[in-house]
């Protein structure tokens, strides 16, 4: 599991490629007739899905028990995640992962409301937002190595126009 505070968004789009599994009405679990303590058992994908949460530290270390009240607001109200930060997000999806083991059934209830939908879709426009703001810094990058040229004079007007160029695209 991993810091709360310490996210790489490398590799995130293995997760995004859940959305339509996740969009589509199908059922992605079972439950048996027979007594068990827990009577779920979830498509292999829908595994797989908790399986890609853990190798790409969205499950985090941290008390979800006291945390449970909160994180309750968020399942009863999914309009609520689209303005969840990446840490909300992380907390959001781990407390579903980690108290299914003591609640059987609560990450198919979060498959069934479309918690678990709103959490990929909210986390994608945070990794989107991300690479935008990656370029943008790139961008400011250049046109500052390119200002600072142009002010030294250590460029003639054809590398110029290929920076321009290059900025540009």
């Amino acid at each position: 599991m991993g810091d709360i505070h310490e996210y790489r968004f490398e590799n995130t789009e293995t997760l995004f490629e859940f959305i339509t599994y996740f969009e589509s009405n199908g059922k992605e679990y079972d439950v048996s007739r027979e007594f068990s303590l827990d009577p779920y058992s979830y498509h292999d994908q829908a595994s797989h899905f908790i399986t890609m949460l853990y190798e790409n530290n969205i499950i985090v270390q941290f008390n979800w028990t006291n945390w449970i009240e909160e994180a309750n607001a968020y399942f009863k109200s999914p309009s609520l995640i689209v303005n969840a930060d990446l840490i909300m997000i992380r907390q959001l999806f781990t407390t579903i992962i980690r108290s299914e083991r003591f609640n059987a059934g609560k990450y198919a209830s979060m498959i069934d409301n479309r918690v678990i939908l709103a959490l990929l879709k909210r986390l994608k426009v945070l990794v989107d937002n991300h690479e935008k703001g990656e370029h943008r810094m790139n961008l400011l990058n250049k046109a500052i190595i390119i200002a600072t040229k142009m002010h030294d004079g250590q460029t003639d007007q054809t590398t110029l126009r290929a920076n321009r160029i290059m900025f540009l695209s």
